[in-house]
């Protein structure tokens, strides 16, 4: 780790995917198209453009971070140290 850089938060698999180019693939000739797969959910979408694929990505992370919301708002709130 570089002197006065901050720590990185840990990486999970809710936040991974797999790409796959095509054979065909020339990013620098903008071509890009291929097939990506959230880890978790399996949910998978084939892409033709950058734009796709990260409105794919985009989308997955927003369920993810949904479902992480709904979970927290569904735990039970720890008893207040107060009332014994």
């Amino acid at each position: 780790m570089e002197a006065g850089s901050q720590p990185r938060a840990p990486l999970s698999a809710h936040y991974a995917f797999v790409v796959q180019c095509a054979t065909d693939t020339q990013i620098d000739a903008g071509r890009l198209h291929g097939r990506v797969e959230h880890v978790m959910s399996r949910h998978a979408a084939h892409f033709t453009s950058l734009d796709e694929l990260l409105a794919f990505m985009d989308r997955m992370l927003r369920e993810v971070a949904a479902h992480a919301a709904q979970a927290e708002a569904d735990r039970p709130s720890a008893p207040d140290s107060d009332q014994a």
